[in-house]
């Protein structure tokens, strides 16, 4: 027999000293892996569920879409109507009013009526100005409504005008 030499059989390092830890790895390893793809299915039912929530809106917004389509195309013919033809006539009065305004401005400093409403910087497209020696005659025009005024008119009225052009007030 030989004697022994003190020395211990080498040992792998890689071997665990107790099996039930390695055991208890290997269920930690399987269970984070489980976690893992339970994580990703449900990231994927989200995106699924995501996608097709636009069907519901899809069957809400085409009538609606098809609705004003209809409306745009059965009013495109007709022009709509922006002022009142009394809204017209108290705008096309005021514009007589600065106008004659502004004639008679000229006229105090100037000595003589003006040759024609660019002089006085009041053209307007719905405003004609027409002179004949001492008098005038200012002639406004906005669809079919149209406002005369002679020289010597009493302005009472075109000055009222400014009042209903206004908002009203609560």
């Amino acid at each position: 027999m030989t004697a022994p030499t003190g020395k211990r059989p080498s040992r792998d390092s890689h071997q665990l000293s107790r099996p039930d830890l390695a055991a208890q790895m290997v269920a930690d390893i399987l269970k984070q892996k489980v976690a893992e793809v339970q994580e990703t299915k449900a990231a994927v039912r989200a995106t699924l569920r995501r996608r097709r929530n636009w069907r519901p809106w899809l069957v809400g917004l085409i009538p609606a879409f098809c609705g004003l389509t209809a409306w745009n195309v059965l009013r495109a013919g007709t022009e709509p109507q922006v002022f009142t033809p009394e809204e017209l006539g108290a705008s096309l009065r005021f514009k007589v009013y600065v106008a004659v305004q502004g004639i008679r401005a000229f006229r105090d400093s100037a000595g003589t009526l003006p040759q024609s409403l660019q002089q006085i910087r009041m053209a307007d497209a719905g405003i004609a100005y027409v002179r004949a020696d001492t008098t005038y005659v200012i002639v406004g025009s906005a669809g079919n409504v149209h406002v005369t005024y002679h020289k010597g008119d009493d302005l009472k009225s075109y000055a009222a005008a400014s009042r209903s052009l206004g908002r009203p007030q609560p």
